[in-house]
């Protein structure tokens, strides 16, 4: 991961909107960071993207200021219909729904 002036890491995941399925925040982990290396970056600081590569509009110092990342829950993609949650269950996509 490049920052505008600097390596800044590396992208770990994507944090989705489960109501509008629209990729939301990167979640970036900069070892050199002293306290919590993991921040959460909203996406709209991606200036681009390549296949190897996610360049970001901001500073390392900016990032660096950004919310810590702290797994509360989450869904882990794993395959087409299925996903392990945080418990390490596995589902399948039609029960992970929302209920209506």
């Amino acid at each position: 991961m490049q920052c505008s002036d600097s390596a800044c890491g590396q992208s770990t995941s994507v944090i989705i909107n489960p109501v509008t399925h629209k990729v939301t925040h990167v979640v970036v982990q900069d070892k050199s960071l002293p306290e919590n290396p993991t921040r959460l970056v909203p996406i709209d600081k991606v200036a681009s993207t390549t296949q190897n590569q996610l360049t970001l509009n901001c500073t390392k110092a900016d990032g660096a200021k950004m919310q810590p990342f702290i797994v509360t829950r989450f869904v882990q993609e794993s395959g087409p219909g299925q996903a392990y949650s945080s418990e390490g269950r596995a589902s399948t996509a039609s029960r992970l729904r929302r209920p209506q």
